[in-house]
C-alpha cells in the first residue's frame, strides 16, 4: 500500500530468533524480493566496481533507497541480522555507525575490506587485509608487534592479472 509520502511500502513479516543468538534473523531478503533487479545486481558486482570520481555522486535506484532505509531505521529492532559475511554478521546496529562522527565497529570495516577484496581479486590482483580486530592490538595498550601479524610467505599476493 503506498504510504503518505507515495512509495510504496512492503509489509515486513515477524522475526525469527536464530540459534540462540542475539540478532535477530535477516528478513531482508524475504522482504525486498529483487526491488530492482538485474540492473541493480550489475551495478554491485565487484567486477564492475572501478575506481571513479562519479562513484561519489552515485544516486541509488529506488529500490536500493528503501532498502537502505528499512537497514537503519531506528524504529526497527536494532539486533536484527542484515548482512552476513564470511568474515561475521552485522546487525543493524553496526550499520548505524556508518557515515557517522562516532567509531566504526571492526565487524562493519572487515565487511568491507571483504568487498574491497573482492573487487580487487576481480581485477586480478590478490592483496592481505588483517582483521581490523587484530590491528587494534598494535595500539596502546598492547602494543603488540604488527609484523607478527602478516603472513610469514606472501609469494602468492602479487599482481596475477595478464
Amino acid at each position: 500500500a503506498p504510504s503518505a509520502s507515495g512509495d510504496t511500502e512492503i509489509p515486513i513479516e515477524p522475526q525469527e530468533r536464530v540459534d540462540n543468538k542475539k540478532a535477530n534473523k535477516r528478513s531482508t531478503d524475504a522482504t525486498f524480493p529483487d526491488l530492482c533487479g538485474p540492473p541493480c545486481e550489475a551495478l554491485t558486482k565487484p567486477e564492475n566496481i572501478l575506481a571513479s570520481r562519479s562513484s561519489w555522486c552515485f544516486v541509488p535506484h529506488p529500490g536500493q533507497q528503501q532498502l537502505l532505509n528499512y537497514v537503519l531505521d531506528i524504529s526497527r529492532p536494532k539486533d536484527e541480522l542484515i548482512v552476513e559475511t564470511s568474515s561475521g554478521c552485522l546487525t543493524r546496529s553496526d550499520l548505524w555507525t556508518l557515515g557517522l562522527n562516532k567509531e566504526m565497529e571492526s565487524t562493519i570495516g572487515n565487511g568491507c575490506f571483504e568487498l574491497i577484496t573482492k573487487i580487487v581479486q576481480s581485477k586480478g590482483i590478490s592483496i592481505y587485509i588483517e582483521n581490523l580486530y587484530v590491528t587494534r592490538t598494535w595500539l596502546a595498550p598492547y602494543g603488540c608487534d604488527p609484523l607478527q601479524s602478516f603472513p610469514v610467505s606472501v609469494p602468492s599476493f602479487k599482481e596475477t592479472s595478464k
